[in-house]
């Protein structure tokens, strides 16, 4: 084994750029989840769900000149497609107002415009339906009467970790909170987080991908582990340690006999790398427990790139990091 490439040259992520797709982190895709009317996806597009949940894609790369209709003002929200934030700002504002007609017709790339397989909604609405089913006609009442209120939280450039990364992208991410719900309701009416990805189509920034995960879910956030013996807990640990930049607190957190060595670490320091845990490390449920994969983004003056290894479970301290390093094939 190359201890600095544990697991041999890998595949890139699926979500290289021009990769249609919304992929599970480093490329491994999760089955979709179904539509209330089945397959919401046409022409053959693929579609994976990302953490057990269902992202929307429009691929943006297919935006036409006529993509983003602007008739004027969606009722009293007016929409100023200028910069990514204008957009996010304006898409904020017109859910806040209950103008979906409006969202969809001027703020979402053409893809998104169209019908969905049930023939009824637009694909764009669809989607809006299943993560916030305030707006979903053919909900329960007692759904609809719930009010949904959004907030912008941040508009960023795209980065590899994004789980659909397309180079120019920019991402913003929404809050979704729920008010006046009814006691029954509490489950299917969940705080959410909205993650929109916008494009620029001739000036204006538009909305091709969008898709809605549980709050502490939130696409490349790891909640931190209540439970710091845990796998997930360790590693979170070992990233606290690096990007605090002390060294002897990371260093206890390698087994004995690790292939990533002080040197190893020094190294990371040296170049003032920020790491990111990619996902929960979970050993498996049969076979050798006592092992786990582990999955790291590392940046450094801007820029991310993968790594990718291995925690053990040693009998004397625990949750360990057997092996890490650069992978290869990938952003």
């Amino acid at each position: 084994m190359n201890p600095e490439n544990p697991y041999g040259d890998q595949p890139g992520p699926a979500n290289e750029p021009g990769q249609p797709g919304w992929q599970g982190q480093y490329g491994n895709p999760i089955p979709p989840k179904k539509s209330r009317k089945g397959a919401w996806w046409a022409a053959g597009i693929a579609v994976v769900a990302v953490l057990a949940i269902l992202l929307f894609l429009w691929p943006g790369w297919l935006i036409s000149k006529d993509s983003s209709p602007n008739s004027g003002p969606g009722g009293q929200v007016a929409v100023d497609q200028s910069t990514p934030e204008a957009t996010a700002k304006s898409v904020v504002g017109l859910l806040n107002a209950g103008d979906v007609k409006s969202f969809v017709s001027q703020t979402v790339c053409a893809d998104g415009q169209v019908k969905a397989d049930d023939g009824v909604a637009l694909r764009a609405e669809e989607q809006l339906y299943q993560g916030v089913p305030t707006f979903d006609p053919q909900e329960l009442q007692s759904v609809r009467n719930a009010k949904a209120t959004f907030s912008l939280d941040t508009v960023r450039d795209a980065k590899p970790s994004d789980p659909d990364y397309q180079a120019g992208s920019q991402v913003a991410q929404l809050s979704v909170k729920f008010s006046n719900v009814d006691p029954r309701d509490k489950e299917k009416l969940a705080d959410q987080v909205g993650i929109l990805t916008l494009f620029n189509d001739n000036n204006k920034w538009v909305v091709c991908q969008m898709g809605f995960v549980p709050a502490d879910e939130v696409p490349g956030s790891i909640p931190q582990d209540p439970d710091v013996n845990s796998p997930t807990g360790r590693a979170q640990g070992f990233i606290a340690a690096i990007n605090a930049g002390i060294g002897p607190s990371a260093k206890t957190y390698l087994c004995p006999n690790s292939t990533f060595t002080a040197d190893s670490i020094n190294k990371l320091m040296q170049s003032n790398a920020q790491l990111e845990l990619g996902g929960k490390v979970e050993p498996p449920t049969v076979g050798n427990t006592n092992n786990a994969q582990l999955k790291i983004w590392k940046t450094v003056n801007g820029q991310q790139t993968r790594m990718g290894g291995l925690m053990q479970k040693d009998p004397k301290i625990g949750w360990c990091i057997l092996a890490l390093g650069e992978t290869t094939g990938g952003k």
